[in-house]
């Protein structure tokens, strides 16, 4: 009965998913007679793929190093919290599966009218034998189906799409989404496209169509495309059109081929018929199509559109374009392009095209305003100009144009640095334009016709300082200390933003946990690299007296640099370090997840490292496996003694394996060595006995294991909880004498539901008590992971949720989902906010 009911606890805990299927494809040894359910006998092909109605909570996986030909086609409707995923399986340094659609048709993957899905992990080709009007890698379709919520596409390949360069023609490119219909209204309200890398497609990157003309205005909601790669891509790079608050941030767009026909207009980002647009921390560079080509634009009838913190560079066009036609302003389709703002950006030797346009001859300014545009701002950017390749290129850095036969009305440049480097005679190019103004700028270097400048003292060393900064949010940092702007000042918590520090630099502690001592708190966690999981610093470490304001410490832990055979040399695995005081030894003490140099996740260790001082310098005791030769307090003599072993099966998942990973399979495979040891936390009880909790058993089972007194070693008393409920991202923490555990699923980087549990003693028994969170995003923990769980004031009566929004495509990006806890009927709840203050606690 003990088995079966702890079956049945593992069961629980993946609630929303208890009645859906996993299938499987592989295109070397699968077969398409099987029923594809079970991972040892796949489908071969996309052919029942394409034939099956999926269920909410379905998944549908190819395994990696597979090549498919031909389309894939589905009609994707999950439900909330139990989301249909289309992903890879296998080994993770094999290729992502691919399927090549050979341009037979217009698409390679087609989602059609989807919802509550999410698409990952796949490459996608379609290269036909000339190019095609329309033909595209992805296709996502919403017609006549009313709203299609929360679907994301997450690090996909989509390459070699050889569409039409013609955008009269129908063009073509890596991703189209589109909403339609003639009987109902449809659009997307939650479409999410993300970690893609876009290359070598033709005509664009990222774009769609939609309900544009304002008399049947239906705008796509809630749409964010983020940290995409697009390469080698001629014309336009990201277009959203026809949608309302659309987000558009740290995407990278470059090397665009000059390709296009002479009357072929392209520029990087930039939204057409659109309300309420943010586009920031975006890098173009590159861009060369023969008219327009400008790294960023507000276009035809948006409103509100916002540009910032964006890097455009080496752009053929200019950084800048702000336009409307005024031909068919006051039509039911264009009521004109109103309160675009620009600020905070940098453009570095923009308008370089070194031909003439068909249009207008030698036409490259950095900034081109023109037609209808009214109430445009454009505040506290630098532009900076280079000499040209030669005399008859076009210098001017800003012209004021009549699109339509009208001009722009009240535009106005306040506070921008203009820089001409010597040898360039800039100009600026007014015209007809109504109530254009100037205050406060900067002008350094040789200016026509320049407007009346400021006092402001900026100098050439400032500007370089500025450029030779890594990122763009360290540049922007550079330019608003020019400004003398102040710091950032939070008054309150913004979940998922970037989040800075008394530097300027978006705080870099992941996987983190936060110590409350002598008034202060402190933030550990890992330095992270844009490009690689590996720790090439160590742990940083971040101080607080609010909460909301931090100040870099410094490097707490450093790798080892100069002695290879160290367990933490450089290019190991660090992971949610946490750091706890022994007020007996008066030392600091941290663990963490540590997996050796060059071997992946194999080694599974806990490493422990002690200083005096909480700041550190921490310096490194060992590293090992938990409580080898030990057996746990909860697992029976019969468990203990059984002969089973991992050879005896042959496939993982089926019901008799589960049955014995519940009776310590893996307990027993790695007794002699130790338990392993991943994802963690530590706790102090109220009597300072402190606690190990970590995923163990390859990461199917919570180990809750007490520390010795002094904190670096075990007393080899230790418990098992949920066996096989694949549980990780622990963070435990006691209120009112009662014990809580959150974790989450094992998916990898991709967020999951949450689970929670509740003890009166901390080994046990747990009780599950669901998913604690409530509100958009719930169902994947607001598209983080927890790490760790903290009382406010050094007190424990108010707790703080901590969880990270992993970034595995710029790991340094990685986003804070900070949010409080509150109790209903004796449970945690965690609600989405995307803001809140402390005072929700008085």
């Amino acid at each position: 009965m003990r088995r079966i009911a702890l079956i049945i606890i593992s069961l629980c805990l993946f609630e929303n998913i208890a009645f859906s299927s996993s299938y499987y494809i592989d295109s070397r040894s699968g077969n398409d007679l099987n029923k594809g359910v079970n991972i040892s006998k796949p489908w071969r092909s996309l052919k029942n793929v394409n034939l099956l109605k999926f269920n909410a909570g379905d998944s549908i996986l190819f395994k990696r190093g597979s090549v498919f030909n031909g389309q894939l086609v589905l009609n994707l409707e999950g439900e909330k919290g139990a989301l249909i995923v289309v992903g890879a399986y296998g080994d993770t340094s094999l290729p992502f599966p691919q399927i090549n659609g050979a341009g037979d048709k217009k698409y390679t993957l087609l989602l059609n009218n989807p919802a509550y899905c999410k698409v990952s992990q796949l490459e996608i080709t379609n290269n036909g034998e000339n190019r095609a009007a329309g033909r595209v890698g992805v296709y996502i379709k919403a017609e006549d189906s009313g709203e299609r919520f929360d679907v994301t596409l997450d690090d996909l390949v989509i390459r070699d799409v050889n569409g039409s360069l013609a955008k009269e023609e129908g063009a073509g490119g890596g991703i189209f989404w589109e909403n339609k219909g003639s009987k109902v209204k449809s659009r997307f309200v939650g479409l999410t496209i993300q970690n893609c890398h876009i290359i070598n497609c033709g005509r664009n990157g990222i774009y769609s169509g939609g309900y544009a003309s304002r008399d049947k205005w239906h705008p796509n909601l809630k749409i964010l495309i983020s940290h995409n790669l697009i390469e080698s891509v001629p014309g336009d790079g990201i277009v959203p059109i026809g949608c309302d608050g659309a987000v558009i941030e740290y995407n990278v767009m470059r090397n665009c081929p000059d390709i296009l026909s002479p009357n072929e207009a392209a520029a990087g980002i930039w939204p057409w018929s659109c309300d309420n647009t943010i586009i920031q921390y975006n890098e173009v560079s590159g861009h060369n199509a023969k008219w327009d080509g400008q790294g960023f634009d507000s276009d035809y009838n948006c409103h509100n559109t916002i540009i910032q913190y964006n890097y455009s560079h080496d752009n053929a066009g200019g950084f800048l374009l702000v336009c409307n036609d005024g031909n068919s302003l006051g039509k039911s389709w264009n009521k004109g392009t109103l309160k675009s703002t620009v600020r905070y950006n940098i453009s570095v030797n923009d308008g370089i095209r070194n031909y003439p346009t068909k249009q207008s001859g030698w036409f490259t300014p950095v900034l081109h305003i023109t037609g209808p545009v009214k109430n445009t701002t454009i505040s506290n950017n630098l532009i900076v100009q280079y000499p040209k390749e030669n005399d008859s290129i076009d210098s001017r850095i800003l012209k004021m144009g009549d699109w339509g036969n009208k001009w722009p009305e009240n535009t106005q440049f306040k506070n921008n640095i203009f820089y001409a480097d010597s040898g360039l005679k800039s100009k600026f190019d007014f015209g007809g334009d109504i109530n254009t103004s100037f205050i406060g700028n900067s002008f350094l270097g040789d200016f026509e016709n320049q407007p009346q400048g400021t006092d402001l003292t900026i100098s050439k060393k400032n500007i370089c300082e500025i450029l030779q900064s890594k990122s763009i949010e360290a540049k922007i940092s550079r330019l608003k200390k020019l400004f003398d702007e102040p710091e950032q000042e939070y008054q309150s918590f913004h979940p998922g933003e970037l989040w800075l520090d008394d530097q300027g630099n978006h705080i870099n502690a992941h996987g983190g946990g936060i110590l409350y001592y002598q008034g202060k708190y402190y933030w550990f966690g890992e330095h992270k690299s844009a490009n690689t999981s590996q720790a090439l610093v160590g742990v940083r470490c971040y101080s607080s007296s609010d909460l909301y304001h931090w100040k870099n410490e410094g490097v707490a832990l450093s790798v080892e640099e100069n002695n290879k055979l160290s367990p933490i040399a450089k290019g190991c695995t660090i992971e949610r370090p946490k750091v706890i005081y022994n007020a007996v030894t008066k030392q600091f003490v941290m663990y963490f997840h540590l997996e050796l140099k060059g071997q992946g996740y194999h080694a599974a260790q806990v490493g422990i490292a002690v200083s005096n001082d909480m700041k550190g310098p921490y310096k490194f005791v060992k590293s090992l496996r938990p409580n080898a030769g030990i057996w746990p307090v909860n697992m029976n003599q019969d468990q203990r003694t059984s002969r089973l072993t991992a050879n005896d099966f042959k496939e993982w998942w089926t019901p008799e394996w589960r049955t014995a990973i519940v009776d310590g399979l893996f307990v027993r495979r790695d007794f002699e060595g130790g338990q392993m040891s991943r994802d963690m936390t530590l706790f102090v009880d109220d009597d300072g006995k402190a606690y190990h909790i970590y995923s163990s058993e390859d990461n199917l089972t919570i180990h809750i294991a007490e520390l010795t007194n002094d904190y670096l070693n075990y007393t080899g008393k230790y418990v098992r909880l949920f066996p096989g409920g694949h549980n990780e991202a622990p963070a435990l923490f006691k209120k009112e004498g009662k014990y809580y555990l959150i974790t989450s699923g094992c998916t990898g980087w991709a967020p999951n539901a949450a689970r929670s549990a509740v003890a009166s003693s901390i080994w046990g028994p747990w009780e599950t008590l669901g998913n604690p969170c409530r509100g958009e995003g719930s169902e994947l923990t607001f598209s983080s992971q927890s790490t760790c769980i903290f009382p406010v004031h050094g007190e424990k009566k108010s707790f703080i949720f901590m969880a990270d929004r992993w970034n595995p495509k710029n790991h340094l990006d990685g986003r804070y989902v900070w949010l409080p806890i509150s109790f209903e009927n004796g449970k945690p709840i965690i609600k989405w906010a995307k803001e809140w203050d402390k005072y929700v606690f008085d």
